[in-house]
């Protein structure tokens, strides 16, 4: 089960990019597929940045990390799915947390970075199975842009990530 759910959102990851910001897909994309192991509607996986993390190998942590900007600052929706690193009993973990004035400030500079320089392309690698698999999607104050990566997330990508996790796995 595992191993078909592998490539069902390895195959759905590739789909991911290739779709325009806010069109709808005849399938279910990884991060819908992860949020529903939470039991959340596939609508809680949209917002102004959509991370989704695939991992390094099958009993890796599968990740779909919202951010959404508030009044307040930056809300996250945060999702971890299918590897006991999330929850050893129930193999999945979901919270929604308001990110620390710090936290939300340096995530707006990340983005400033991105949309002033956007991260620069990572070269290509051979397909390795230990490679992890991330796709960012950003769509805030008129800033759009999409990332997929295969063993090398960037710098600031990496810092995105690591800012929306908010310390959880």
């Amino acid at each position: 089960m595992r191993r078909l759910a592998a490539i069902a959102l390895g195959m759905a990851a590739l789909g991911l990019g290739g779709q325009a910001l806010g069109q709808a897909q005849d399938r279910p994309t990884a991060d819908v597929y992860i949020r529903s192991q939470a039991g959340l509607p596939a609508s809680s996986a949209r917002g102004e940045i959509e991370v989704v993390d695939l991992g390094r190998h099958q009993l890796d942590l599968m990740l779909s990390i919202v951010g959404h900007r508030t009044a307040e600052g930056w809300r996250v929706s945060y999702v971890c799915a299918q590897s006991p690193g999330c929850d050893p009993r129930r193999f999945v973990l979901a919270k929604d947390f308001a990110l620390s004035a710090d936290a939300a400030r340096e995530l707006d500079a990340v983005l400033g970075r991105l949309k002033a320089e956007p991260d620069a392309e990572v070269p290509p690698q051979a397909p390795n199975m230990a490679c992890p698999h991330l796709a960012v999607a950003i769509d805030d104050r008129g800033f759009k842009r999409r990332y997929n990566r295969a063993c090398d997330k960037g710098a600031d990508l990496a810092e995105l990530e690591t800012l929306l996790k908010g310390g959880l796995p």
